[in-house]
């Protein structure tokens, strides 16, 4: 937790402690998740991806300079993540379910991707940006001014920031399957 401060970024002062805010809530849902031992420590699953890590950096030390911290996630869910500042976790429903090393070698690929194009740091600064602008607040002030349909009103707020959001997430998930393509291909891994 020490090592993952938040950097200071905006000379707004609302704009930063939002942007804080929404730092730490990541910083402690990753070590809640840690001390509550949501992560598994098998040796020999970690070595397996691990494995896989190591070789796709090796071929991509332009992209990946810094080996990424790996943590191995109980679920039985089929997914990984990627969770910003160099960490991605993969869940163990993902390591049974695949049936080839090349299988984890994408779905690794792919949530390293989203690492390297800063897709998490990109997502938080713009929720703060959001959170914290004009805009958003004479549309809440908006809402909480009238007297009528304040239900209604706010879930047109609220889509508008959803719509945003699943519209960006695309984009990034497109974006993050093609450098994957591209690291596994320099890694000389088969998809």
């Amino acid at each position: 937790k020490k090592a993952w401060v938040c950097p200071v970024i905006y000379k707004n002062k609302e704009t930063q402690k939002q942007y804080k805010a929404i730092w730490d809530q990541r910083t402690d849902f990753i070590t809640q998740a840690i001390a509550d031992d949501a992560y598994v420590k098998d040796q020999d699953i970690y070595r397996y991806i691990d494995d896989i890590i190591i070789q796709i950096m090796q071929a991509n030390k332009q992209q990946l300079p810094v080996k990424p911290f790996l943590l191995l996630d109980r679920s039985s869910s089929v997914n990984a993540y990627a969770i910003g500042g160099n960490v991605i976790a993969v869940n163990l429903g993902l390591v049974s379910w695949s049936q080839s090393r090349e299988e984890l070698a994408l779905a690794i690929a792919h949530e390293l991707s989203h690492n390297i194009l800063e897709h998490t740091e990109t997502a938080i600064k713009q929720r703060a940006e959001l959170l914290t602008s004009d805009e958003y607040k004479k549309s809440l002030n908006a809402v909480l001014d009238s007297k009528y349909q304040r239900l209604t009103r706010l879930q047109k707020v609220l889509e508008g920031y959803s719509f945003n959001r699943s519209r960006h997430q695309r984009y990034h998930e497109s974006d993050a399957d093609s450098l994957a393509i591209i690291l596994l291909k320099n890694s000389n891994i088969a998809f």
